[in-house]
């Protein structure tokens, strides 16, 4: 896998990708609660959506990544 930045779950934004659970997927969505706890809303991946803890990094890309479709 290329090398991509990292970012923390609560930083993303609508319309980034991010690498969660060895797939690319489309951020449709990301909120985090009181607690620290961010639920992102994923375009074409096998769940819908995933929680993670605001301060998880993860790869991400403002364009769909090779590989991703």
């Amino acid at each position: 896998m290329p090398r991509f930045e990292l970012k923390s779950a609560a930083d993303l934004a609508v319309g980034d990708w991010a690498h969660i659970d060895g797939a690319w997927a489309r951020v449709l969505g990301c909120v985090t609660d009181a607690s620290g706890w961010t639920r992102i809303s994923l375009d074409r991946f096998p769940l819908p959506e995933t929680v993670v803890h605001r301060t998880v990094e993860m790869p991400w890309s403002r364009t769909q990544p090779a590989g991703s479709a």
